[in-house]
Order: C-alpha cells, then structure tokens, then sequence
C-alpha cells in the first residue's frame, strides 16, 4: 500500500474486501463499521456456510473470523477454505477472545494467517490487516510447506503450514500478547491512582469522623481515639499524660446577648488561644458545647500548673486587644495518668473535671 506523509493513502483500501464472519450481530455491526471507518469494502456471512456460498461467488480480499460460531466454528471454516481450490489463497484471520495456547496451536493446524484476540484497539486491528496484506504475495508461494506433529494438551496436532504462515501467526500473537500487557499496565496504574484516591478520600473521611466541624479541633470521638494511644505510648515509654479540661465561662450569656453566629465565633477564638497556649505535639479537642480539653504527654505537676497560667494569660491578653462586649473567661483544672501507677481514664477526667470546677467557683467568687 503506498503511503502519504507517513499516513496510508485510505484510498488503496477502497479496493480491498473484508469479509467478516460473525454470527454475533452487534460484533458484526461493530466490526463492519470500524473496516468501513478505514475505507475497506466489507461483506458480512452470519456463519461458515454462508461464507463459502459468498466466496465462491466474490473472492475476497481477506477474511475475518470469529472462532466460536454455531453450525461451523472459525477453525473448520479455516480448514474449508485452505480446502477449496479456488479460494486456499485468502489471507484467514482468527479474531476470537479465546487465548489459550492451545487456540494458537489449533490456528496453525487449521492454517489461518493471523490471531486477534478480543477485546482489540482498532489501531491493532488494522495494522495486523495491512501488515497480512502486504505479506500476501509471499504466502502464494505455497513452496514452502512442511508437516511438523505436535503433542500438546494430551492431543497430537499435525501441522502442515508454511513457514511464513507460521512465523506471521506466531508474530500476531507476540503483538497480541504486547498489546495485552500493555493494557493489564495501563489497568494496574489506573487501579494504583484509584486506590491513592481512595486513600486519601478514606483519610479524610476519618478526619471528618474525628474532628470537630467549627473550630477544627479534634472532636470527642477524635480526643478518646488519641487519648487510648498516647496512654499506650506513655506506658512504654514510662512517662506521665496530663489531661486538662477546659470550659468557657459564662457562654450562655454570651450566646443569648449577642447571638449564636457571636458565640460560635468565641468558640473558634478559643480554639485559637489553646493552639496558641499548648504545644504543637500536644493534643486538643472540643469536647462539645463550650467544654475542650487538652492532653500533654512527658510533663510533670509545677509544667501543668504553669500551662494552666499560660492559658488564663493568653486570654488576658486577648480581651486586652479585643472590642468584645464582654470578657472572656475560662476555667481549668488538669489531672495526672502515671504509667508507673496507673489508673483508669474515667478516673483522671473525672479529677479534671473536679478541679474544673473548683476553679470555676474561685472564679465566681473574684466576680462578686
């Protein structure tokens, strides 16, 4: 076929006739109109007999054949044709999804010239048929046979096609073989990005889960989670866990004075001076409503005390730059989980939330 500006000039295959042999309609059609889509002229048998009725009347070009076909299967179809002495010369090409090596095997018994495998790139398809056509003048030369019997899958084969026959099949299903490599890679990196995906897509979603959706802080379920490990990590490591808990004072006030979007923001000001207050390893939660709590690991009483004093003064210098109508105010109260003498988690909230409130009622007490 010449070519133009390294392209096929479509218009040498205008003379070439495909005869496709499908007794599956919607793979004919679909066959048919991707041959007729690269200007072949096509003809369409439904099955085997009617192939040959077709050839003996108009020889074609080549012919494609589906393998698995009721009355006449693509293999007998084969061995009719390299039979019949006015049409033994047309290239035969195998297009199945079967791909066992025994098909191959079967294919050379049968002397097809080619072996396409579904599902197929029309790329392949066509290249595979130029590259059979362009080969015909050689295969004419049927000079070149030999019988060679072989014993494969407990049967005995007794191939008689000629060596360029062979060479071709084998060659076609060397590309076969490429092109499904090929696309089991194409497969596999598809499957890695999806599954980067959806690791990312299921590590944000457990972020949701844990997090609290205002202040960004973690939220209850987040800080128990956090809590049961940094627990298990202290206790390998023998140190102390400090847990602290914190509760804003008088938000009720605030939130009935100046309004609910007010008091979410004072909730998300909060967030900001804990973040600022506690270290960046330490972990902070809003346990809900206006209560957070905070967990420092390696630390000891005077270092706890004295983040509770850094907080109080973190607070004092926001109301000192702050325009709000009110003064914020939080009470706290922390308490020790020694690995060396350990206790139960509700017991060391519990004696948090004790001082919480003890600190709170000190707190009332300046106010009056």
């Amino acid at each position: 076929m010449k070519r133009k500006g390294g392209k096929m000039d479509q218009r040498d295959n205008r003379q070439i006739e495909i005869l496709i042999v499908e007794d599956s309609p919607t793979q004919a059609a679909q066959l048919k109109y991707l041959m007729e889509k690269n200007s072949f002229g096509v003809s369409v048998a439904k099955n085997g007999l009617e192939a040959v009725a077709l050839m003996e009347t108009r020889k074609p070009s080549m012919v494609i054949s589906d393998i698995v076909m009721s009355e006449m299967n693509g293999y007998e179809l084969c061995r009719r044709v390299r039979q019949h002495e006015n049409i033994k010369d047309i290239p035969f090409v195998l297009c199945s999804s079967l791909s066992d090596p025994k098909d191959i095997i079967e294919g050379l018994s049968c002397g097809a010239d080619s072996f396409i495998v579904k599902p197929y790139k029309e790329s392949f398809l066509v290249s595979r048929i130029n590259y059979v056509l362009a080969n015909q003048s050689i295969r004419k030369n049927r000079n070149a046979q030999f019988g060679i019997e072989i014993f494969f899958a407990g049967k005995k084969h007794f191939i008689t096609s000629e060596r360029v026959q062979i060479i071709d099949l084998l060659i076609s299903t060397y590309e076969n073989a490429i092109q499904k490599n090929r696309a089991l890679r194409n497969v596999n990196e598809e499957l890695e990005e999806i599954k980067e995906k959806l690791t990312k897509k299921t590590q944000e979603l457990y972020m949701t889960s844990i997090t609290d959706e205002l202040t960004h802080l973690y939220n209850r379920r987040g800080f128990f989670i956090l809590l049961e490990q940094q627990i298990r990590i202290a206790k390998r490591n023998k140190e102390k866990v400090f847990l602290f808990i914190i509760d804003l004072d008088n938000f009720k006030k605030i939130n009935d004075k100046c309004g609910h979007s007010e008091g979410d923001r004072i909730l998300k000001e909060t967030a900001n001076i804990l973040k600022k207050t506690f270290r960046e390893s330490d972990i902070i939660a809003r346990m809900g409503g206006d209560e957070y709590a905070a967990l420092s690991t390696d630390n000891n009483h005077q270092n706890a005390e004295g983040m509770v004093n850094r907080l109080k003064h973190n607070i004092h210098l926001y109301n000192g730059r702050s325009n709000n109508p009110y003064t914020l105010s939080v009470s706290a109260g922390f308490a020790c989980h020694d690995s060396q003498n350990p206790c139960s988690i509700d017991k060391v909230i519990a004696e948090a939330d004790k001082r919480m409130y003890e600190d709170k009622e000190k707190t009332k007490r300046r106010m009056v």
